[in-house]
């Protein structure tokens, strides 16, 4: 079987695409509610993401929003998206 490259950046773009605006999202979100922080914020992120995947899984027959390996890379793009906000938060400080 020949590996698919246009389902496997079409699932990645779905991962960030999630992503992205999810810690957005959930830091508003933690900072409205103020009860949300650290991991609670990041597993929040991560089952905005799953849903996300579940739509995708039609293109490749497989139960991506329930994989471990998916979640944790989900969780590593997740910490530098986080980083990078914090990073560009810090040298843009008034």
């Amino acid at each position: 079987m020949k590996f698919d490259w246009k389902k496997a950046i079409h699932v990645a773009a779905t991962i960030v695409g999630a992503a992205l605006p999810g810690v957005q999202a959930i830091e508003v979100m933690a900072g409205q509610l103020g009860e949300l922080h650290g991991k609670d914020k990041q597993d929040a992120v991560v089952e905005l993401v799953k849903a996300a995947l579940t739509g995708a899984e039609s293109l490749t027959s497989k139960d991506l929003a329930n994989d471990s390996d998916v979640e944790h890379e989900t969780r590593s793009v997740i910490d530098a998206i986080v980083a990078l906000h914090q990073v560009v938060a810090k040298k843009t400080a008034v």
